[in-house]
């Protein structure tokens, strides 16, 4: 008895480090009280995350919604952020690409400028570019959409469908500057 009062105080000891040893020798006695468990609360995104999944989701949104390719998603919204910009100031310009991430690589994936005009609709802004820096922007968006393989016709739903976006990932003023920016081209 004496030496198992010594070794039974040890292993009690030894066992308290334990988290919980309590809980398990009561329920060697029968104790079937239930314990309250608390679950945590996954933490809140950060906005850098959040960024990076509206950054990852703009163009599969595009994608789904205008049923287009992926180089047509990019290079149409790179197309429309470049018009926007030509037509807004620098500060509105500043704020609608910041809430776009990877807007700069948005909008060099828009084609390049060439001086050739595939359709009549070009051809026409084109010459009223050079009286109008709205018909000049016009002209360019225009361009671009043709290089891309999409009608003019397409240009009013691309901005619809990112501003869209926009609106649902919390940047409507974002949204509402790429509205008016390209409106006067719709």
């Amino acid at each position: 008895m004496k030496k198992a009062l010594p070794l039974l105080f040890l292993v009690l000891i030894a066992a308290q480090a334990q988290a919980g040893i309590w809980d398990t020798i009561s329920s060697w006695f029968g104790d079937s009280e239930e314990q309250a468990t608390e679950t945590a609360q996954p933490a809140a995104a950060s906005t850098t995350d959040t960024l990076v999944q509206q950054g990852i989701a703009l163009l599969p949104f595009v994608m789904q919604q205008l049923g287009v390719t992926e180089t047509q998603a990019s290079g149409g919204v790179g197309a429309l952020l470049q018009a926007a910009t030509a037509l807004l100031s620098d500060g509105e310009s500043k704020s609608l690409l910041a809430a776009i991430p990877n807007a700069t690589k948005l909008m060099a994936s828009a084609p390049k400028q060439s001086g050739e005009t595939s359709n009549m609709l070009s051809g026409a802004l084109k010459a009223a570019g050079e009286y109008s820096e709205t018909a000049k922007v016009a002209s360019q968006l225009t361009s671009q959409f043709d290089s891309l393989g999409l009608s003019a016709d397409k240009i009013p739903a691309f901005t619809k469908t990112t501003q869209s976006y926009l609106d649902q990932t919390d940047n409507e003023q974002a949204g509402d500057l790429l509205g008016s920016a390209l409106a006067s081209l719709l």
